[in-house]
């Protein structure tokens, strides 16, 4: 855990943590990293960016998938 001098409150601590990257390794199939590298090289960012942006858009669209929908918004 990160700490923080004595001006830095809990407030402040718990976003600093919440703000700081997290390293993780993972193994894929030889395909998949085929296809991370094409779509890396397509759009011109590392193969670890477009694979942390891809498994953050994942969670984010299924979290939106698994929640009700707000009280007066529509679907679609």
């Amino acid at each position: 855990m990160a700490e923080l001098g004595a001006s830095g409150s809990n407030s402040e601590q718990r976003t600093f943590e919440f703000r700081t990257p997290r390293r993780i390794s993972i193994t894929v199939s030889l395909r998949t990293y085929q296809m991370l590298v094409e779509r890396s090289e397509g759009e011109g960012r590392s193969i670890s960016n477009l694979a942390s942006f891809l498994l953050e858009d994942s969670l984010i669209n299924r979290n939106n998938k698994d929640s009700p929908p707000e009280a007066g918004k529509r679907l679609g």
